[in-house]
């Protein structure tokens, strides 16, 4: 756990001083606050066991939908550089006619969004914690009591056509997140909604 604050701390740093450095850059400020809220089906990787154990269960006929959601928030620091915080969650579950099991993953993340060209392509990496938990209807259910480790890239397209105001984005994340030794693998077609 001290590697992970550790790694923490001095990814947190880096952003901050990029995010300064560029703010101190020049050029005129045109943004400000960000606020977005994503969606979009997802696909799910875990250990070898797990992926296995989820596949003879797709094999016994149970359905599966996969689905990542996310809610961030930011500032601008420049006009094309944004800091922000945000969770981001996959959920994974299994179903049939009468029950339902759910693996949910959780990130909480602290990144920047950057716009090279002001509007149209978007760029973001983040890191920060990440956990798990199962849900049910037969009983089985719980949070995992370790937290660990989790990082993501996304690359999408702003069509808002403008620097501020509400728009929509298009794109793809991946995801990556440790829990105890628990691997976990998430990519998404994420549609977000945002205002900046």
């Amino acid at each position: 756990m001290r590697s992970i604050t550790r790694y923490l701390l001095v990814f947190s740093f880096l952003c901050i001083s990029t995010a300064l450095a560029a703010a101190q850059s020049g050029g005129e400020r045109q943004r400000g606050f960000f606020f977005e809220g994503a969606l979009g089906p997802a696909y799910t990787s875990y250990d070898a066991a797990s992926d296995a154990a989820f596949a003879q269960a797709e094999a016994l006929g149970a359905s599966r939908i996969r689905v990542m959601v996310g809610l961030s928030l930011g500032y601008a620091v420049s006009p094309n550089l944004y800091v922000i915080g945000g969770v981001v969650g996959y959920g994974d579950r299994f179903y049939d006619a009468y029950n339902y099991v759910q693996l949910n993953t959780y990130f909480w993340n602290l990144g920047i969004r950057y716009y090279p060209f002001t509007t149209g392509l978007v760029l973001g990496i983040d890191a920060g914690l990440a956990s798990m938990g199962v849900t049910s209807d037969i009983g089985i259910s719980g949070t995992s009591a370790e937290v660990g480790f989790g990082s993501g890239i996304l690359v999408a397209y702003d069509f808002g056509g403008r620097p501020t105001g509400f728009s929509f984005e298009l794109g793809l994340r991946g995801d990556y997140a440790n829990v105890g030794g628990s691997p976990m693998s998430g990519a998404a077609l994420v549609l977000a909604l945002l205002f900046k």
